[in-house]
């Protein structure tokens, strides 16, 4: 073999050697960017289900609240549970507009007003103000004030609902139904005053004035043993109502 096939053949061996190192190289840094591009989605796809997530927690879907066993102390042992006057008020575990989970029982010590509504309530509408009022002169006297969305389902509706009305106490939701169904809901707004130990002291369906909720106040924190007869002012409203 002349010298000059010998040299061109080194050259082509060469070659040969360079394009299968080019393509083991390549094959790496294929399944390298093959890699980085999965974990890069995988990275974008965690963010979007959580940014979903986090949406339909503070903007979308409510969470169910749930019936849960009542909390008793030496005077509450042998009452019996029931939405009714001198029984131990149902304990229920709801989430709050920030989707921060709580129980009615979290709050005995302090007297609790108690208030269903519903956004497509008028009545409820009207007196959430009188009640947003109780609350700021009272709440560091302990009174807590929780307001129950009976039905209602969007977090993003309620929120909007309570900071049109100025309302900042806390509110629990309700989507199913299932804390007004032991509460016995049939139309709203529905009040009850409960005590420091979480007995129900009065009970009225329909909407109330400043001067009742201020009763209810002076009632659950024990100024007073018993308040005046009170009578709502106002329709008790049902979802068939609302929709006439």
């Amino acid at each position: 073999m002349s010298s000059k096939a010998a040299r061109k053949r080194k050259r082509q061996e060469r070659r040969r050697d360079e394009m299968s190192i080019l393509e083991r190289a390549g094959g790496i840094m294929r399944r390298y960017f093959s890699l980085r591009t999965l974990v890069l989605l995988g990275v974008a796809a965690a963010a979007v289900v959580g940014a979903f997530l986090l949406i339909q927690l503070l903007e979308g879907s409510a969470q169910s609240a749930t019936i849960v066993d009542p909390v008793r102390n030496e005077r509450t042992e042998g009452l019996g549970v029931s939405p009714s006057v001198y029984q131990l008020a149902p304990n229920f575990e709801a989430h709050d507009l920030d989707g921060n989970m709580f129980r009615l029982s979290d709050f005995q010590g302090k007297g609790v007003i108690l208030n269903f509504w519903a956004t497509w309530c008028t009545s409820c509408r009207a007196e959430i103000p009188a009640l947003q009022r109780v609350f700021d002169e009272r709440k560091d006297e302990g009174l807590e004030v929780i307001g129950v969305g009976w039905g209602e389902r969007s977090v993003g509706t309620a929120r909007s609902y309570m900071e049109d009305l100025d309302a900042t106490f806390l509110v629990a939701m309700d989507p199913t139904g299932g804390v007004g169904d032991a509460y016995r809901v049939l139309g709203l707004p529905l009040t009850l005053a409960i005590d420091r130990d979480g007995v129900i002291q009065e009970v009225v369906n329909g909407e109330l004035t400043y001067k009742a909720f201020d009763q209810f106040a002076q009632l659950v924190l024990g100024e007073v043993e018993e308040i005046d007869d009170i009578g709502p002012v106002g329709d008790v409203t049902t979802q068939e109502d609302s929709v006439q």
